[in-house]
């Protein structure tokens, strides 16, 4: 039961952010991913090709959805667009850092993109922004509380997940 709840909560909670829309899918989608690769990540166990594939081939059918609920090609292009911007941003930062930021990372920045840009492109950015603050603020807590050193590596596709659905929120609220 306890191993169902957190994915069910999420799915239930990206329903309630999106409602049947093909960005409420590409959230529930999301949803699944998360837990998932929080699991691998604790177990210090490389990302399943298997699990980043199914997720990418499900996320783009919902931009393909999009497109044809939407009857024009705007929305799939921007998703696509964000989805190979977000990557793109952490391909660079990785280039940039010399490592640390492994490639299942970026596929899963990817798939956030694609996921978010459903909306609009500022979402994706958004997301982007949200799982770095995320992060950073994790990272701060390890530090103070001694559990990570500062040179130690912080698993970063949960935080993705994570600034997915922190930038997904404000778009169901009031005002």
């Amino acid at each position: 039961m306890l191993r169902v709840l957190p994915p069910g909560a999420l799915i239930a909670m990206s329903w309630w952010l999106a409602g049947p829309t093909p960005f409420g899918m590409a959230l529930a989608a999301l949803a699944i991913l998360g837990p998932l690769l929080m699991r691998a990540e604790r177990a210090r166990r490389p990302i399943p090709d298997e699990l980043l594939l199914t997720a990418a081939i499900w996320v783009v059918a919902c931009t393909i959805a999009a497109g044809f609920v939407d009857q024009t090609a705007r929305r799939p292009l921007t998703a696509l667009v964000s989805g190979l911007a977000v990557a793109g941003v952490l391909a660079g930062s990785s280039a940039l850092l010399r490592g640390g930021i492994c490639a299942a990372d970026i596929a899963v920045a990817g798939i956030v993109g694609i996921a978010t840009g459903l909306n609009d492109w500022t979402t994706a950015a958004k997301a982007l922004w949200w799982s770095a603050a995320l992060g950073g603020a994790v990272a701060i807590f390890m530090v103070l509380a001694k559990h990570a050193h500062r040179r130690d590596l912080l698993p970063l596709s949960p935080m993705l997940i994570a600034g997915a659905f922190m930038a997904a929120v404000p778009l169901t609220l009031p005002g």
